[in-house]
């Protein structure tokens, strides 16, 4: 064969090699907005009431919080833990029977013993999982979204969002 010929080849497997790679990024990422409320994960499956509440409109010296529940329907316990939210005006907690857990924050702004609380969910236990925003403590005006995340079993991250718009 001629070198211009290998050239082309070679050309050519790179290109389609960038090109699925490429693809493959783009499948595994994009944003999956369905409202799917169960997922499985390694020791069983959940369900979760929501990934996203609209708080509405409100004013900057105002605060609601939005309410998700969280169900392990595995057949074996699971841990929640690595709580944390994405801004110092957002706060998460965490009811599971009678036991409630610290506030959480931003890990900057949470002790050692906050950031490592671990929460254990027996099969067929809810957790109700609290986000409280309030504006005043960050304030900014117009569409926002703060998030809290927390992992199942040290592994699995959930994401919890509230929308708001502040006037």
């Amino acid at each position: 064969m001629s070198k211009f010929v290998l050239t082309v080849i070679l050309v050519s497997v790179v290109l389609l090699g960038g090109l699925y790679l490429v693809g493959s990024r783009n499948a595994n990422n994009g944003s999956d907005n369905s409202s799917s409320d169960t997922s499985d994960i390694s020791v069983g499956a959940y369900e979760l009431s929501s990934e996203k509440m609209d708080l509405g409109e409100m004013k900057v010296d105002e605060e609601k919080t939005a309410t998700f529940n969280f169900k392990n329907t595995s057949t074996e316990k699971m841990s929640l833990g690595s709580f944390e939210t994405s801004c110092n005006c957002t706060m998460a907690s965490v009811k599971i029977g009678t036991r409630t857990s610290p506030m959480f924050n931003m890990r900057a702004h949470m002790s050692a013993g906050e950031a490592a609380w671990k929460g254990d969910l027996e099969a067929g236990e809810v957790a109700t999982i609290e986000l409280t925003y309030k504006p005043a403590l960050m304030p900014v005006y117009g569409p926002i979204e703060r998030y809290a995340t927390f992992k199942i079993d040290n592994s699995k991250e959930i994401r919890l969002t509230v929308a708001a718009n502040v006037k």
